[in-house]
C-alpha cells in the first residue's frame, strides 16, 4: 500500500504549533526556542495577502490561558504613509456551545507591537515598538530613523527584566547615529557621531 497521495492532489503543512511543552528542558534549550519563535511561544508561518490598501502577513496560532488565538501581523499603507500590527491576535474560549450560542465575553485581543513610517522624499521617517517578552523574562524594544537630504539619525535601544531560577536581572541598551556634513575644520571634517551603552 502506498503512502503516497492520489495523483493531482497536493499536500502541505501551512501551520505549526507545540500545544505541550517538552518537559526536563535546560534553560539553554528554553532560551534557544524562544528564538526561533515569536514571544510568547507563536509558530508562525509566511503568508502575504494584499486587500486594497492592507496586506496581512505572518500568520500563526497560539494557545494560551484556556484561549486559542490566531496571530498576524498587519500593514495599512495610505500614500506615502503606512502603520503596521505586528503581533496581532484574535482570540476565543473554545466551548461546546461556542458556535450556537457566541459570547463576548470568550473573546480577546492581542497585540506586540507598533510600527509606522512615512516615505515623503527628502524626509524619510520610521519608528517602531515591540513586546519581545517570554515566559523567561520581560523585554521591550523600539526604535526610531529619520533621514533628510544629506543628514540622517538613527536610534534604537531595549529594556528588559530576566529571571533565572531565584535571581532577577535587569538589562538595558541604547545606540544612536547622527550621519551628515556637521562640523568642518581646516584639517578635518566630522561627518559622523555615534553613542551607545548599556
Amino acid at each position: 500500500m502506498s503512502d503516497r497521495p492520489p495523483s493531482g492532489i497536493n499536500i502541505q503543512v501551512a501551520l505549526d504549533y507545540k500545544f505541550i511543552a517538552e518537559k526536563n528542558k535546560s534553560s539553554t534549550d528554553t532560551v534557544a526556542s524562544a528564538q526561533d519563535s515569536v514571544p510568547g511561544g507563536v509558530s508562525k508561518a509566511a503568508v502575504h495577502k494584499v486587500v486594497g490598501p492592507l496586506s496581512l502577513s505572518n500568520i500563526g496560532l497560539q494557545f494560551k490561558d484556556g484561549k486559542f488565538f490566531v496571530i498576524f501581523d498587519a500593514t495599512l499603507a495610505l500614500g506615502p504613509i503606512s502603520f503596521s500590527l505586528l503581533g496581532f491576535g484574535l482570540g476565543a474560549k473554545l466551548s461546546a456551545d461556542f458556535f450556537t450560542h457566541p459570547d463576548i465575553s470568550n473573546f480577546s485581543l492581542e497585540l506586540h507591537g507598533l510600527a509606522a513610517a512615512l516615505d515623503k522624499p527628502p524626509l524619510l521617517l520610521a519608528g517602531l515598538f515591540e513586546d519581545l517578552s517570554t515566559p523567561a523574562m520581560e523585554l521591550f524594544a523600539g526604535g526610531v530613523a529619520v533621514s533628510i537630504k544629506a543628514y540622517s539619525f538613527l536610534a534604537f535601544g531595549s529594556y528588559g527584566v530576566i529571571e533565572d531560577q531565584s535571581k532577577q536581572y535587569k538589562t538595558f541598551f541604547f545606540f544612536a547615529q547622527l550621519h551628515g556634513p556637521l562640523i568642518e575644520l581646516e584639517f578635518a571634517t566630522i561627518n559622523g557621531v555615534t553613542v551607545g551603552f548599556g
